[in-house]
């Protein structure tokens, strides 16, 4: 995969969090730890 293409993701994956977190009040560390875990 490109970096450029690997930093979009990222890009997605960070705004998905960060809505996630807003919506159900949950620490955005705690969602993006959990999301790691998902995908290893």
């Amino acid at each position: 995969m490109s970096a450029k293409g690997q930093l979009r993701r990222f890009e997605n994956k960070a705004q998905l969090l960060r809505h996630i977190a807003e919506e159900t009040g949950t620490d955005i560390d705690t969602l993006w730890d959990e999301y790691e875990t998902q995908i290893e």
